[in-house]
């Protein structure tokens, strides 16, 4: 089983797989396994070092891909428009949802994580093949057969003559679908519940220095957050440490577990188990209209065995 808590993918010996690349201008790496029976939350990363490299226009017959484009900018593709993407941005794709982007500059990094694609032991199969069979590697026959085999679908749309405009897929840090205010923390739903299949949400959290979440009670469901900014302490089942930038933080089933953020930070939870946008739009209606309910225990607890919620504590004291 994966068990490592802390994953640094700023140091090359906590690659689960290295793709040696085919030439000096890429280079792809793979972070953490696809967990459970979803196979999601297989995290990895593709560098870029030439303008003009790409990942052409294909689109996906099942899974889901989110890429958090982290340096470089970018022209990006998705439902037959063309548009810019900044450090700080995002696509999420779902099947049957043709995309593709390039570099602008002579370096490029884009986060991807997966869900129901099981892209590393695509990676180790075609890293054998070009291994001891190149000439097979690079005939249209392999590329035809790897297309059907992984469920894609490449299509023949060119990137000049895309029309520019938006696309769904496209989003930002810092805005969400929805966004919430509570102390210390601000919540952007980066990725909704509705376009992952039902499996998970994702949110970006800005917190303030102070802020304590803790979880009491082992669950079944796994966490994994990235640390975008700022330091964050972590306890799981009484293991302390720090997590900072380029560290994501993978928390198995069955533990208890917390963090603080020790300076202002902003974390990414890649995995939210919780139906947490409809459990707040709850609370937020609750206290709109003054509802005496928020303070029966009773029903706080009902309302959050509803959502999937489980026991957490929550304080922020402001440094």
């Amino acid at each position: 089983m994966f068990e490592k808590y802390l994953i640094d993918m700023s140091n090359e010996d906590d690659n689960l797989v290295w793709q040696k690349p085919t030439t000096p201008t890429g280079r792809q790496r793979k972070f953490t396994p696809a967990f459970g029976p979803e196979g999601k939350d297989e995290i990895g990363d593709i560098l870029y070092s030439a303008v003009g490299k790409n990942i052409y226009y294909h689109e996906h017959l099942d899974g889901c891909e989110t890429f958090f484009f982290v340096d470089g900018e970018w022209e990006g593709y998705s439902m037959g428009k063309r548009f810019p993407i900044h450090p700080g941005e995002i696509l999420h794709i779902q099947p049957y949802q043709g995309h593709g982007f390039q570099t602008l500059e002579d370096h490029g990094r884009v986060i991807v994580m997966f869900q129901s694609k099981d892209m590393r032991y695509g990676l180790e199969r075609n890293m054998y093949l070009r291994e001891h069979h190149p000439e097979y590697a690079a005939s249209p026959a392999h590329r035809r057969r790897s297309l059907e085999s992984n469920h894609d679908l490449m299509r023949s749309m060119s990137f000049e003559n895309m029309p520019l405009g938006d696309a769904p897929s496209h989003r930002r840090f810092g805005e969400g679908i929805q966004t919430h205010e509570l102390p210390g923390l601000t919540l952007h739903l980066t990725v909704a519940r509705y376009e992952t299949h039902g499996v998970k949400e994702v949110w970006e959290m800005e917190m303030k220095q102070g802020l304590s979440v803790g979880f009491v009670e082992p669950r079944i469901d796994q966490h994994l957050f990235w640390i975008r900014e700022g330091a964050v302490e972590f306890n799981i089942d009484g293991e302390v440490f720090t997590a900072k930038p380029d560290n994501l933080v993978y928390v198995p089933p069955y533990r208890c577990f917390s963090w603080k953020a020790l300076e202002d930070s902003n974390m990414v939870d890649m995995d939210c188990p919780f139906l947490l946008q409809d459990y707040l739009e709850e609370l937020e209606q609750l206290h709109l209209t003054g509802s005496e309910q928020l303070k029966d225990e009773a029903f706080m607890e009902e309302l959050r065995d509803r959502y999937r919620m489980v026991p957490y504590t929550y304080t922020y004291e402001p440094v």
